[in-house]
């Protein structure tokens, strides 16, 4: 069985022009991403730098953070178990999201998506 190999570089040069860097990922144990540069002509100066944070399940819970996005363009949190609004909402132990927040860098304004029903979630 031959081992998979995750993306972790990705770069485009056209001509004799400088190399771009599109991507370049980094992943944990689980293989799970936790770091993505993107853009620029410099490896270690990216033009956007995201990152992702996991529960202990394994569900994503964060790319960036949408509370301090700190120069970043966009901020998302997930929440399972843990909605800010107790009474509107529950926390969900089976997987369902029960609270979202993002905020872009255009407004820098937090938003917030929550639900009541599961079915709202499911297609």
């Amino acid at each position: 069985m031959i081992p998979y190999q995750l993306f972790t570089n990705n770069t485009h040069q056209i001509d004799s022009n400088s190399v771009e860097y599109l991507t370049q990922n980094t992943y944990n144990e689980f293989s799970q991403i936790t770091n993505k540069k993107v853009g620029g002509t410099i490896a270690s100066t990216p033009v956007q730098d995201i990152a992702y944070n996991y529960n202990i399940c394994g569900w994503m819970t964060k790319m960036n953070d949408p509370a301090n996005l700190n120069g970043k363009l966009f901020g998302y949190e997930i929440k399972y178990t843990n909605p800010v609004y107790t009474s509107l909402t529950s926390g969900n132990y089976n997987g369902n999201i029960s609270e979202v927040d993002w905020k872009t860098s255009k407004d820098d304004i937090l938003k917030r998506y929550l639900t009541s029903e599961c079915s709202l979630w499911m297609i």
